[in-house]
């Protein structure tokens, strides 16, 4: 079977549902660097499931993808953007062994019936989260994270206290910021942080998580681990909370402009916040 899958990395979906269904040792993640050598292992049934579950990078080649699209015992996750969509498709040649999944642009009813799937929640509740977060799938991503902490059914007054209506900003954006990466408007910084001001345990839950995942990045870049040429191997082989993205930008701008011990120094900041104020008066 071979699915062709339009998504966003920061809101992977169906491949966060599809890998749940293999076991992880019948699980294959194909790149530019290894996709050759790991053709020979997909040859063979795996041990612990009738199927491989093959995630295929974006940039694997054409030769590739179509040797891969003919071996029965694969599910073939192929990967790609509205622009080559229609170009990985014309390289399965069994149309009905072939799905498009595209979960970047889901419907209201989509996105509402995925919501629903994650948690309980009152139906106007409901309706106010889709319009707070305008159906967009990574921020959607981030609202779930936020009200999953509640512990108990989701009610309109949750979505008004927790759920800002969506900016341009993100705890990215503050991120980036502190460290002095990428500056942002300070009023956009202030707006946003002002939204989450009953959220500040969030906050620093998700600053924390991305500190911890660069500290471990920097330890491995100095160890020869990670480097500009692995960084999409590297991120598979392991378990981050932040992106495949900011993998790749830890290893191109901040590591080259960002000390460790300023990284750690950031960390015993955020930690000592109380309250949206405190946050702010660091940045």
């Amino acid at each position: 079977m071979n699915i062709i899958l339009l998504e966003d990395k920061r809101a992977p979906i169906f491949t966060s549902s599809v890998v749940k269904k293999f076991p992880r040792s019948s699980t294959v993640r194909l790149t530019p660097r290894d996709a050759r050598t790991l053709i020979g292992l997909l040859n063979k049934k795996p041990t612990l499931s009738n199927s491989w579950l093959v995630l295929v990078d974006n940039r694997v080649s054409d030769t590739v993808i179509q040797d891969i699209v003919n071996i029965e015992h694969c599910v073939n996750v192929i990967y790609a953007t509205e622009l080559n969509l229609k170009h990985k498709n014309s390289l399965c040649p069994k149309k009905e062994n072939t799905q498009i999944v595209n979960v970047i642009n889901l419907s209201e009813e989509e996105c509402k019936s995925y919501i629903l799937s994650r948690i309980e929640i009152e139906i106007d509740a409901l309706d106010k989260l889709y319009t707070q977060t305008k159906g967009y799938m990574p921020y959607v991503e981030e609202s779930l994270t936020i009200l999953n902490t509640i512990g108990c059914k989701i009610t309109l007054r949750d979505i008004n206290t927790y759920i800002p209506k969506r900016t341009s900003a993100t705890v990215n954006t503050v991120f980036y910021h502190m460290i002095g990466v990428r500056k942002a408007e300070e009023k956009v910084l202030i707006e946003f942080l002002y939204q989450f001001r009953y959220a500040i345990k969030y906050l620093k839950t998700r600053l924390f998580e991305i500190i911890e995942d660069t500290e471990k990045m920097y330890k491995d870049i100095e160890l020869g681990i990670l480097g500009a040429d692995n960084i999409s191997r590297y991120y598979s082989d392991n378990k981050f909370k932040v992106s495949e993205y900011y993998t790749s930008l830890v290893v191109l701008e901040i590591f080259p402009s960002l000390s460790l011990e300023d990284l750690i120094a950031y960390k015993y900041a955020i930690s000592r916040v109380e309250n949206v104020l405190e946050l702010i008066a660091i940045l």
